[in-house]
C-alpha cells in the first residue's frame, strides 16, 4: 500500500487501472512491477509511460481470459514500450496466444501420457507430485504455449480416469 500511494500519479495510475480491470491485485502488482520499474528506468510520471493505463487493462484483459500467460504478457508489455501496437495486435503478430483449444490441449496430453509411463503409474500409485513433471512436459511439448490450468486438468482428468497412457 505504501508503494502504491507514495506519489499521487502513481496511486491515480493504480486506481485507474484497478477500475479498468475490475482486479485490483493484478492492478497492484502490474503498477509495483512493470510499470514502476519502467518509471524508474525512465524518469519522469507513470502519466508520460508509452502504455497508457488503457492499453494495460487491455492486455490484462488477455491474461485474465486466459488468451495469454503473464510471462508472455510481460514480452507484450515491453513490445508495447516501443510501438503504437496495441496488445492483441501483438499478440498475434508474435503467435503469443496460448493453446486453450480443447482437442489440441487432448492431443498433446495425450501423448505426453504415452511417451512418459512410467510417470503414469506413479501417479497412479499415489506420487500425485509427478503431476508437476507431466504438466512441465506439455509446456516444453506446446513449446510454452499451452494454457497451464488446462494442461492441469487434463491431465488429471485423464490420470484419475484411468484413460490409457
Amino acid at each position: 500500500a505504501g508503494v502504491l500511494t507514495a506519489s499521487r500519479d502513481v496511486a491515480d495510475w493504480f486506481e485507474d487501472l484497478a477500475i479498468k480491470t475490475d482486479d485490483p491485485k493484478a492492478a497492484s502488482h502490474w503498477t509495483m512491477g512493470e510499470v514502476l520499474r519502467v518509471r524508474s528506468e525512465r524518469g519522469g510520471s507513470v502519466e508520460g509511460l508509452p502504455v497508457s493505463v488503457d492499453r494495460l487493462a487491455e492486455l490484462l484483459g488477455l491474461v485474465r481470459a486466459g488468451t495469454i500467460s503473464v510471462r508472455a504478457a510481460k514480452t507484450v508489455f515491453a513490445k508495447m514500450l516501443e510501438t503504437e501496437e496495441g496488445p492483441a495486435a501483438i499478440v498475434a503478430r508474435e503467435g503469443l496466444a496460448q493453446i486453450s483449444d480443447t482437442s489440441t490441449m487432448e492431443t498433446i496430453v495425450d501423448d505426453v501420457l504415452a511417451a512418459h509411463p512410467e510417470q503414469v503409474a506413479e501417479f497412479r500409485s499415489g506420487k500425485e507430485k509427478v503431476l508437476g513433471f507431466l504438466v512441465g512436459e506439455v509446456m516444453k511439448a506446446s513449446r510454452g504455449k499451452a494454457n497451464p490450468k488446462m494442461a492441469n486438468e487434463l491431465l488429471r482428468e485423464r490420470l484419475q480416469s484411468g484413460h490409457p497412457a
